[in-house]
């Protein structure tokens, strides 16, 4: 957290408690690439550690600072613009390199809808969008919407892509279904997308 900083009661918590699950989630992300023998997969697997450790630093800091009162855990702004910078730029590096290493179409769209929600939720691209609508406000009305719209549709699409591996692969046992073309070698259960 970057000075000035209020500690505002249940937003602070709520924001290092979801900052913490994407830490699970990036951490989960890494563990699902292949094994590391492709350099890519190893690249994309250091960048989704370092999300995950970026934003590590920022949920906690939000944690330390909502339980101090704002004593602890708030740093300048000159630290807290290069945290900033550092926690954007690693997940959308990550997010990319995820769709360069992904193998079929649904984990390319799935990680092209975290993408975008990703760029959407920056703070600095929602001031950019919301600013024109309203200009008297420090934060114009809807700051949060975009990225919380973007996140929304990431999840449906990270559940709609595993419900529907999950029914491929109960659906034919052998992995011979007919419409699913060519017998293909056995899903990873830890990558459900591939």
């Amino acid at each position: 957290m970057s000075q000035p900083f209020e500690a505002i009661p249940v937003a602070v918590p709520l924001a290092g408690i979801s900052s913490l699950l994407l830490v699970v989630f990036w951490l989960v992300a890494a563990r699902s690439l292949p094994v590391p023998g492709s350099r890519s997969a190893s690249v994309a697997r250091i960048f989704c550690v370092g999300a995950a450790a970026a934003i590590a630093l920022v949920g906690g800091s939000q944690l330390i600072a909502a339980a101090s009162g704002s004593v602890l855990g708030v740093v300048g702004p000159t630290v807290g613009l290069a945290v900033w910078f550092v926690a954007t730029v690693l997940p959308i590096t990550a997010s990319a390199l995820l769709i360069a290493v992904s193998a079929g179409v649904r984990a390319r769209i799935v990680w092209s809808v975290l993408l975008l929600a990703t760029l959407g939720g920056d703070e600095l691209a929602e001031y950019v969008l919301l600013e024109p609508i309203d200009s008297s406000y420090d934060s114009p009305p809807g700051i949060g919407y975009p990225g919380a719209a973007g996140l929304l549709l990431a999840g449906i699409a990270f559940a709609v892509a595993a419900f529907t591996a999950g029914r491929r692969r109960t659906a034919a046992p052998g992995g011979s279904d007919p419409a699913s073309g060519p017998p293909r070698p056995a899903q990873s259960l830890s990558n459900p997308f591939s």
